[in-house]
């Protein structure tokens, strides 16, 4: 099946879901069966894996919501409810909340709906080539490398909506040069959460990863991508950062903002403690980011501007 094929029939977000979900999936088997092993009955070994991951099994219904047990006969809409259960699992109050958002993803995109389309024969094709692979044995990065090439391959690029994906080669540079090892770490206009993933790699892990998004989708993908990466604590924010930052400082911030963004400035005025040094013009943003970085980054800042 050709590239140009897929791009022009489905929404590339429903092939980020799909590439989520199975390679989470077997990563969740595969915790399972190395708990069975070390003597855990299956249920057991389904709750383990669940706090130890991704949660996919429901302990009230007795029930796996795993890639293998749900996909019969390519059923789309049973993967869209199964999507969306898995949200909800994974929303729990007494969980952090790694996937909120997935759940109105797959109605944003139309997953059910799909089912019912001239498109069905496509994705039934796209889901028979994921069933080829077994992810389990996949490493981390290399999962996290599919997900961008299908971000920056299939998707637009819309940078006065916010929807700017930053070249990997520019992302690795300016995580090298703020050398970040430990610590906090934020970006306010995070995107797909790349900057997060290459900053949790650089630090091996030794980071906290704050992140916040203007565009709901885009919030969303971030935390697939980071839960995709093998990252389990995280938080991701929805809306405006520049009016409404719900982050506190970090030692780092990094970020790619929109650039030359429209804005009414007056949501900014209300907040001179962060933009100190003067209100932008409402046709350019750029120098309302730098000030925000700036207010909430204990010792570097990192920024992508044209």
């Amino acid at each position: 099946m050709r590239p140009y094929i897929i791009r022009t029939a489905v929404d590339y977000k429903v092939l980020l879901m799909l590439l989520f979900y199975r390679a989470v999936s077997d990563k969740w088997e595969k915790l399972v069966e190395q708990y069975k092993r070390e003597g855990y009955d299956e249920e057991s070994a389904k709750i383990v894996a669940n706090e130890d991951y991704i949660r996919l099994y429901d302990e009230t219904e007795n029930k796996s919501y795993s890639w293998h047990e749900i996909i019969r006969e390519y059923n789309i809409r049973e993967i869209a409810n199964a999507l969306v259960k898995i949200s909800e699992m994974n929303s729990d109050p007494n969980h952090p909340p790694v996937l909120k958002g997935l759940d109105r993803l797959v109605d944003r995109v139309g997953l059910r709906e799909l089912a019912e389309s001239e498109k069905i024969f496509i994705l039934e094709e796209i889901i028979k080539r994921f069933n080829n692979y077994d992810f389990s044995e996949v490493d981390y990065d290399l999962l996290g490398e599919a997900y961008q090439w299908i971000l920056h391959y299939f998707a637009p690029a819309h940078a006065k909506e916010g929807e700017v994906y930053t070249p990997t080669c520019v992302i690795k540079l300016l995580i090298r040069l703020l050398n970040i090892d430990k610590g906090k770490v934020l970006d306010p206009a995070c995107g797909s959460g790349a900057m997060l993933v290459e900053a949790h790699r650089h630090a091996k892990g030794n980071v906290e990863l704050y992140g916040q998004d203007y565009n709901e989708v885009m919030a969303t993908i971030a935390r697939m991508f980071l839960a995709l990466s093998g990252i389990k604590v995280y938080e991701i924010y929805d809306g405006d950062s520049l009016a409404n930052p719900q982050f506190e400082k970090a030692d780092y911030v990094v970020v790619n903002p929109p650039w030359n963004q429209d804005r009414d400035v007056k949501t900014l005025e209300e907040r001179k403690n962060i933009y100190e040094f003067g209100i932008p013009p409402k046709t350019t943003m750029d120098w309302a980011w730098v000030q925000l970085m700036l207010h909430f980054a204990k010792k570097k800042v990192g920024i992508v501007l044209d």
